[in-house]
């Protein structure tokens, strides 16, 4: 059963006294010669014909390759080396211990036996990669990376703020795997392996050695969350250039081979060494696939995530390190949401992507992923008292949902994308236009209905009830509901255009009027004052050859008339402006704005 999507790790975790990455860890790296183990301890072997039928069909389904004779590797020093990874994970740890590092080998061992395999070109790159789902999160802190640089831990300055907790992973784990027990004892074979070796690299090729390190290390530094949008469109791009060449991976049923050259589409340079990027997205999807299990696993799982970043929140609060970091506040948090918005941005999206390299993925995963996101939103829906769909129409849609999702979200065989173009934020951008941008427009759909029109087609439509139930009766509907509209628009036009003419012809007259009686009075304002200009003259001229101070008088004067003339002149103009922006104006589609 370790090859099933839906295998219960939680389950067995209870069952071999928390100690499940041991059991999970020797199951998969260890077979065939855990399963012979284990069958010779319930007393089954190759007695029997049934029994031995039975066997040989439990070797073929759970592995993939002969590990420990390929690579000469000492049973009693996998363990050794498993047992030490177990150890170095904290149990406080409410989501980042032992038992999530044993769901992510086996998640992983599970997409390898739905077809992922086929995307490894040998048996190292297996190895490599299930090693790197046993060691990913060893050592970890129970507190993210953002807390790691805020608070300017240890590790923070060690690392220089990059991928904190997943350099100290890579660095623990490539650690681990170089501590040896006693001298070799010049057979080849080290004295100290029943008790305390921990290298299961020492019988390799130094060739060897150097892959295997190559590959685990960069796919432990991989599943840095950061990393995630620049990963998913990097691999939109070459899973697209590969299938635009017509050669996927899973198109002759005899062969489980991938094409080699569509393979090379999915090597990198990296560190002077040639990097299968397939193999590292399987470990990041398996890293992130928990809202994709069924239930109630996803939801212990989702429990479990929340309680370990709100003990994070918690301590953050303690220290003043505030604002708190993303998903960490509890008292702002809410589930539902939480879940919808990881589902719709990450982990979907992520497996929409699986489907293009993985098939199987179409019946296996994406089914389930959408019951768990239907499951969360209904949830939400009861929490805002809005109805909830029906089961029965939910398992209906399913199968339409799933596809209707793949042909939304994958990436089509045409579309080509540079790998070096793209960056963090670009690709982020790249996944908020396909998830989040709305179908635009036209200007005739964004028109709007009037009231009273839209009163009497409810009228009309509770009137036809009977020709309702037809479908041609629908469209006849539909017809009539528009004709009325458009009528409506024609009337409100009609309306809207006298009424601008009426208002226009009343601001017209009243302007003339006030225009005419302006002109009046200035007209008798200079006949009954003609004389005042030359006053006013032989007065300064007065003033100024007898120094009297009543000149300053008239001078007050003056500018006490030139103030109310200010304040008449301004008041004109303000009438002038209310009169402008009460006229209105009309758009072409019959709206009205104020200039």
């Amino acid at each position: 059963r370790l090859s099933r999507w839906d295998y219960d790790v939680l389950d067995l975790a209870v069952a071999c006294g928390d100690v499940p990455l041991l059991f999970v860890g020797w199951a998969i790296l260890g077979a065939p010669h855990a399963q012979n183990a284990m069958a010779r301890s319930l007393g089954v072997g190759p007695d029997g014909e049934l029994h031995d039928g039975r066997q040989r069909k439990l070797q073929h389904r759970q592995y993939l390759c002969d590990f420990i004779t390929e690579f000469h590797i000492p049973l009693p020093t996998l363990c050794n080396f498993l047992r030490a990874i177990e150890s170095d994970h904290l149990p406080a740890n409410p989501y980042h211990n032992s038992t999530h590092a044993a769901d992510a080998l086996q998640t992983l061992f599970s997409l390898l036996c739905l077809g992922g395999s086929s995307y490894a070109s040998s048996p190292l790159e297996l190895f490599g990669i299930l090693c790197a789902a046993v060691c990913h999160d060893m050592g970890h802190p129970g507190r993210n990376n953002s807390f790691q640089v805020r608070s300017k831990s240890d590790l923070a300055v060690i690392y220089n703020d990059v991928s904190v907790l997943e350099n100290m992973h890579a660095a623990r784990a490539t650690r681990l795997l170089s501590l040896a027990g006693d001298e070799d004892d010049g057979g080849g074979n080290s004295a100290g392996s029943e008790t305390g070796d921990l290298d299961i690299l020492a019988r390799m090729q130094p060739t060897q050695k150097d892959a295997f390190r190559s590959l685990f290390r960069r796919a432990i530094l991989n599943t840095d969350m950061t990393l995630h949008f620049a990963q998913v469109a990097q691999m939109k791009a070459r899973v697209s250039s590969g299938i635009g060449r017509g050669s996927h991976p899973l198109d002759d049923d005899d062969d489980d081979l991938v094409d080699g050259r569509y393979l090379e589409k999915f090597y990198q340079t990296m560190d002077g060494r040639s990097i299968n990027m397939a193999l590292l997205f399987f470990l990041h999807a398996a890293d992130v696939s928990n809202p994709a299990k069924a239930g109630p696993l996803f939801t212990e799982w989702c429990e479990r995530s929340l309680r370990e970043l709100f003990e994070q929140g918690d301590e953050e609060r303690r220290r003043y390190l505030l604002p708190l970091s993303p998903m960490c506040d509890r008292d702002n948090i809410n589930k539902n949401d939480s879940q919808i918005g990881y589902i719709k941005f990450i982990v979907r999206p992520t497996f929409v992507l699986l489907s293009d390299m993985i098939p199987n993925v179409v019946t296996e995963i994406l089914p389930v992923l959408e019951r768990n996101l239907r499951y969360w939103e209904n949830r939400k829906k009861v929490e805002l008292g809005l109805p909830v769909d029906e089961e029965e129409e939910e398992a209906e849609e399913q199968e339409t949902d799933v596809e209707e999702v793949v042909e939304a979200e994958k990436v089509g065989p045409n579309i080509v994308v540079d790998d070096a173009t793209l960056s963090g934020d670009e690709s982020l951008l790249m996944e908020e236009h396909v998830l989040k941008k709305p179908k635009e427009k036209s200007r005739t759909e964004e028109t709007r209905k009037p009231k009273g029109d839209y009163d009497r087609n409810n009228n009309n439509n509770n009137n036809n009830n009977d020709i309702n139930n037809t479908g041609s009766s629908k469209s006849y509907e539909r017809k009539r509901s528009k004709d009325n509209t458009s009528k409506s628009h024609d009337k409100k036009r009609s309306t809207n255009a006298n009424t601008h003419a009426n208002t226009k012809s009343s601001v017209e007259r009243k302007s003339s009027k006030e225009y005419d009686s302006k002109k009046v009075e200035r007209k008798k304002s200079k006949e009954g004052t003609g004389s005042k200009p030359l006053e006013r003259k032989k007065s300064r001229d007065e003033n100024a050859m007898t120094g009297s101070s009543s000149g300053g008088g008239v001078k007050a004067s003056r500018r006490g008339s030139g103030k109310q003339m200010k304040k008449d002149t301004i008041k004109s103009k303000e009438e002038m402006m209310a009169n402008i922006l009460s006229k209105p104006t009309f758009d072409r589609d019959g709206s009205v704005y104020f200039s």
